[in-house]
């Protein structure tokens, strides 16, 4: 079974390369599995480079409710 560490290296890889539409649906799955709040800002970021700004805020808004005051996750929410 893969290492989630080096899992989640490799779709962070995909974000890092602007690959949106591929890391998304990981960070999702991620997210869904257990509510992170580095994992859901990485999923807001996603989400609002494709456009998704709805979603990505929804996210975002969950996100800080896990990290108050974390300014990567403020960032998506404007």
């Amino acid at each position: 079974m893969p290492n989630v560490t080096h899992c989640f290296a490799q779709v962070e890889n995909l974000r890092k390369e602007c690959r949106y539409p591929g890391a998304a649906p990981i960070f999702t799955t991620f997210w869904q599995q257990q509510p992170d709040p580095r994992v859901g800002w990485h999923l807001a970021f996603c989400q609002r480079q494709q456009g998704c700004l709805d979603q990505a805020k929804a996210v975002a808004r969950k996100a800080l409710e896990l990290a108050p005051g974390d300014p990567y996750i403020q960032s998506e929410l404007g």
